[in-house]
């Protein structure tokens, strides 16, 4: 094929054609492994050995257990997988504590009903015993009224007589608890003398019963009663949709009541880089637009292109369940620091662990990483890894790793993946995966070798022909890229990415992510969130290399935007964009090939 006929494709991280030996395997297993592998005849046991023994490959590919291994459809479904099962969780761990909760408060509430209703008893039995000093005493004043009509009006005050309290408090019915008297309240308010206490008594009759009327002290220390529950209609509404970092000490109340009050719930808290794919920002977005759950998206660093570590530990609350963050970007490249995440969050989740309280999950989509550079669930430490078979030479199915294989499904049905992941597996896709999967295990350095080095050539040819008119977006000191990523913007002319590439006759490349295609006048979110001004995200194109990408590619390439630039009628000028060389917006200055080893370092 001439060079003037030929195709370049240049949009590896979008996605790749499968390699041979992946479509031998998917061929094979279409053709024999038909069977359904939930049958036990011949050709449903052969699926399922296919399934087995793929199975195996993705969990040598990234160190894991086989059975820590679940298949998916793609990327998109492991990763709401992953914020479905962190929600989840959180949300039945409360509930069980909220259970118990409301029991223990239930038998508190019982003790104090019956230590007032003991209270109760006894106040009343005070009250007899007042009536009862009445009735003695208005008896001794009727007999001595007697004994000095007939003792010729005597008055000998020798003979008056001070009535004593029949019972003591010690022997009253209020101390006995199993002593059980009949209210007698009317006794006091009907007795015909009670409004003639205080007339019809000695002194001393009434310090008696002044005394018997007193509160015991036993009595003082009693509880309090508990504070009535919320009332339903006092409920707040549900938080407003968060898009941004949001205050995250603020918590709910849920829809969720036991009797007539209501459970006092916290929302699950999740964080995310604003470099995370839409698979994971959307779908967290929907679950706090529900009202599910609080987001916070972490800023990424102007200087390595790198999220903010010490900022996501900071927006860190008692209520965080879920830090999600890629392996490594789509569009620049850039590897992030997932093993250092993991180590600052071991000892969180160990104190969490001690406090019976939920972890906190760590994920991260390793779509662009597989078939690159390493990738090992050991060293990253990682309770979630997502797995994205057309990224790397496989078809379009994925897989989750899932640590001890813990996941909540989102869908039901037949039982397949252990019950997480239900459906009749899709043999020939499956059969696939673990082929690419087997690859990657077996010819990882020499991939990411070529890679890197046909990479290395684009971005020398690039600034040979286009000198003072190159920045390289994500290309810096601080941070490590994947291999085969170039994001450059080519500043002549005032061209946008988009219609440099419309005009090109040899290359196919695409100016981001490929789910974006429809959004091209649109400048990259990535490319602004790292620090790279405006006008020179508008003149980007990403150029992503392959395992059979060639130098020959590269100088149809670079030959077929010199043409497209140089030709074009537009005199609007040069577009400004600096020389890029301070920080992760980019460079433009030339690093050797010891430079440009840090690429692959881990």
């Amino acid at each position: 094929m001439s060079a003037t006929a030929k195709k370049v494709y240049l949009d590896n991280n979008a996605t790749t054609p499968l390699d041979d030996e992946v479509l031998d395997e998917i061929t094979y297993a279409l053709k024999y492994g038909w069977g359904n592998p939930s049958s036990s005849y011949q050709n449903g046991v052969l699926a399922k050995d296919i399934i087995s023994r793929s199975r195996h490959r993705v969990a040598e590919m990234i160190n894991c257990k086989p059975e820590e291994i679940i298949f998916t459809s793609g990327g998109t479904e492991s990763n709401n997988l992953v914020v479905h099962t962190a929600i989840t969780q959180f949300n039945n761990h409360h509930q069980h504590h909220q259970h118990h909760q409301h029991h223990y408060h239930h038998h508190q509430q019982q003790q104090q009903q019956q230590s007032h209703h003991c209270e109760q008893e006894h106040l009343q039995k005070v009250d007899e015993t007042k009536d009862e000093i009445v009735d003695n005493d208005d008896d001794s004043d009727i007999k001595d009224s007697n004994e000095n009509n007939n003792n010729n009006n005597n008055n000998n005050p020798a003979k008056t007589k001070i009535p004593k309290l029949s019972k003591s408090i010690s022997d009253s019915p209020a101390s006995n608890p199993h002593h059980q008297q009949p209210p007698s309240h009317h006794q006091h308010h009907h007795h015909p003398s009670s409004p003639l206490i205080s007339s019809s008594m000695s002194a001393a009759t009434a310090a008696a019963a002044a005394a018997a009327t007193q509160e015991p002290a036993v009595f003082k220390s009693l509880p309090m009663p508990l504070e009535p529950p919320i009332a339903k209609h006092h409920l707040p509404a549900f938080p407003p949709p968060i898009h941004h970092s949001v205050d995250e000490k603020s918590l709910m109340y849920s829809k969720n009541f036991i009797g007539e009050s209501a459970v006092r719930c916290p929302t699950p808290h999740l964080i995310a880089s604003e470099l995370e794919h839409d698979s994971i920002k959307l779908v967290m977005r929907h679950y706090c637009e529900i009202g599910q759950a609080r987001i916070s998206f972490i800023k990424t660093s102007t200087k390595d292109g790198c999220v903010d570590v010490d900022e996501l530990f900071s927006s860190i609350t008692d209520d965080t369940c879920l830090i999600s963050i890629m392996m490594a970007n789509n569009e620049t490249g850039i590897i992030q620091p997932i093993g250092e995440i993991s180590v600052r969050l071991q000892p969180i989740n160990e104190s969490r662990t001690k406090l019976n309280r939920p972890i906190i999950f760590l994920h991260t989509d390793a779509a662009q990483a597989i078939g690159k550079v390493k990738v090992d669930v050991e060293e990253l430490k990682v309770d979630f890894l997502t797995i994205v078979g057309h990224k790397f030479y496989g078809p379009r199915v994925g897989a989750l790793y899932s640590r001890s294989c813990f996941v909540h499904p989102m869908l039901f049905g037949g039982g397949q993946e252990k019950n997480h992941r239900p459906g009749t597996e899709n043999t020939g896709m499956i059969a696939g995966l673990g082929k690419a999967c087997e690859l990657v295990s077996r010819k990882l350095t020499v991939f990411s070798d070529h890679m890197k080095e046909v990479r290395n050539y684009l971005e020398d040819r690039l600034e040979e022909t286009f000198p003072n008119s190159i920045h390289f977006n994500g290309r810096n000191d601080f941070s490590q890229r994947l291999p085969n990523t170039c994001n450059v913007s080519i500043l002549k002319n005032g061209l946008k990415g988009h219609v440099i590439l419309s005009k090109c006759q040899h290359l196919e490349a695409s100016v981001g992510a490929a789910c974006h295609s429809n959004l091209v006048d649109r400048p990259s979110s990535i490319l602004l969130s790292i620090g790279v001004p405006e006008d020179v995200v508008r003149s980007a194109i990403r150029l992503s290399v392959g395992r059979q990408t060639t130098f020959e590619d590269v100088d149809v390439v670079v030959g077929d935007l010199k043409r497209t630039i140089d030709d074009d009628d537009d005199d609007g000028g040069g577009a400004s964009g600096g020389d890029g060389n301070d920080g992760a917006g980019g460079d433009s200055v030339r690093v050797d090939d010891n430079d440009r080893g840090k690429d692959l370092k881990n």
